[in-house]
Order: structure tokens, then sequence, then C-alpha cells
């Protein structure tokens, strides 16, 4: 019985491109979602349907098609993600860092604060004195 549906592209890997997927999947420093594209490929290049590598692995048909295709065409050199769209990234991933490390700061201070004061009477709830509230 004939295979329905589009034809899939051949992919037939080297035993280079193989040993470094399995070192890829096999590493446990490997980012997870790398991890996850090398076991997509090295299930394809097994000759096994998109269907089958998808239902394996738990992931959509379509990734496994994006994958395969990606491969195919430009080799291993694709299983990277491709830059996203839109303007470039005006904070760099130290600005990022530094200011996470300032909002905790703040966050722990602002708690000593609440800690030093003491509790609202009323109930037993920390928080900052002010003016009276009006009632």
């Amino acid at each position: 019985m004939a295979a329905l549906g589009r034809p899939k592209a051949e992919l037939v890997l080297s035993d280079e491109e193989r040993h470094a997927l399995e070192r890829l999947v096999d590493r446990r420093r490997s980012a997870q979602a790398m991890a996850l594209r090398a076991r997509i490929v090295l299930s394809c290049a097994k000759s096994d349907t998109n269907q089958h590598v998808a239902e394996h692995l738990g992931v959509s048909r379509a990734m496994v098609g994006t994958w395969r295709r990606r491969v195919v065409e430009r080799r291993l050199d694709r299983l990277v993600d491709e830059p996203r769209p839109g303007a470039p990234r005006t904070i760099s991933d130290d600005k990022k860092v530094i200011g996470s490390l300032k909002k905790r700061h703040r966050a722990a201070e602002l708690k000593r604060f609440l800690v030093q004061i003491g509790p609202d009477r009323r109930t037993g709830a920390s928080r900052p004195q002010g003016p009276p509230r009006a009632r």
C-alpha cells in the first residue's frame, strides 16, 4: 500500500553527524531544547515516520517535520535557534542580571524595614508607618 501524505525529505546522517548528535543527547549540560532536537533528528534518520517520531518523543508532527526539513537543508548548522524577529536587544545579559540583583536587594531592604517597625496592632501584619488612614 502506498504511503499517504506528502513525501518526507530523506534524512541520511554521516557517522560524524550521528556521533555529534548522540553526544548532545547524552551530555548532562546540553540545553534541553537542543537535546530534544538531536533526539528528533536521530529518530528521523532511522527512517521513522514523522508521526511515529512525534508520538515516541511526545512532540507535534509539525515540530518533527520542521527539524527534519531544516537538517536536510543545512545539516547540523540549522539545529540551533534562528534569530528572533524584531528589533535587536538593547539590554545585555549582564545588565539583566544586575537589574535582577538590584530588585532583590530592594525587596530585602523593604522586608528588613517592615520587620523593624513591627506589626500592625489590629491585624498583626507588618506595614510601613505613614499618616493615619481616614475613616
